[in-house]
């Protein structure tokens, strides 16, 4: 699926490349010769010499065992445009959602904007209905440059396994706007120290059965555990189920005090998480 501009005419590329490989291509085109720009007319001529199929709408017998390439919209669109897509193109985005077959996005998913990772009005894809919709295969080939959207917000799931091409450039050609990084390396701690040492975090929350029936410990916990695990020397659980529980027995280090027994003007308070 090929769309008007350069990054269709990159889907034509790929169509010629594909075709000399030998492979069935079927070419769905929103150009025009007369009004593509210089660079995809060119890779339209080259596509037609190879003799692709060309179709108004994609094939309706796509399998599993066949490809989709989404060469519809590049960067050129962002979350804030109100361009929403016209018939044909919006019958093509569908096809391609729908499709069993894999979709390989080059550059981006259409209509993702390339820096915030949110789609455009008009251009989300569906919410997955079944377990075989929401497993769909998907791959983007990013070129010159990985772009910070394939990454956040929805560009994750809707771009799938990302590859670089760089075209040849030397990655010193721009400077990167963001690093992607792991978990920080946490701080070197001195030998002669303690968890007194390194601050203490109580957190109040985590509504208890004994209230409406509605069981929320586990939410007060789990920001326990994320506060143990970002450094801090002591966290101290202040649950709201009337003290019915002593000890959590899979995290033993947390330490379970009763509310009026904190010291809240030494501690630093994280409160509500399950509060109901």
């Amino acid at each position: 699926a090929c769309g008007p501009g350069n990054n269709g005419g990159d889907g034509l590329e790929a169509a010629m490349h594909l075709q000399r490989d030998g492979r069935r291509v079927v070419v769905t085109w929103l150009g025009t010769p007369e009004h593509a720009p210089a660079d995809a007319r060119k890779s339209w001529e080259r596509a037609r010499a190879t003799g692709v199929i060309w179709a108004d709408v994609p094939p309706s017998n796509m399998t599993a065992a066949d490809l989709c390439i989404d060469a519809l919209l590049g960067i050129g669109i962002t979350s804030t445009t109100t361009r929403t897509p016209d018939s044909r193109m919006l019958a093509m985005l569908t096809a391609l959602h729908h499709s069993p077959a894999p979709v390989l996005a080059v550059d981006l998913p259409s209509g993702l904007d390339a820096d915030t990772g949110q789609f455009a009005a008009g251009f989300n894809p569906p919410t997955p209905t079944t377990a075989h919709s929401s497993q769909k295969t998907r791959h983007t080939l990013s070129l010159l440059t990985l772009k910070p959207g394939l990454f956040t917000a929805s560009g994750r799931d809707a771009a799938g396994s990302v590859w670089l091409d760089d075209l040849g450039l030397s990655p010193d050609y721009e400077p990167p706007s963001a690093w992607l990084t792991g978990p920080a390396k946490p701080p070197p701690r001195s030998h002669a120290s303690h968890k007194g040492s390194y601050g203490d975090v109580a957190v109040v929350g985590g509504e208890g059965l004994a209230a409406r029936g509605l069981g929320m410990t586990g939410a007060a916990l789990l920001a326990a555990s994320a506060a143990l695990h970002a450094g801090a020397g002591r966290v101290l659980v202040a649950l709201l189920d009337e003290g019915r529980m002593a000890l959590d027995t899979t995290q033993p280090e947390l330490m379970l005090r009763r509310f009026d027994a904190l010291a809240l003007e030494e501690l630093t308070v994280v409160c509500g998480c399950g509060g109901g």
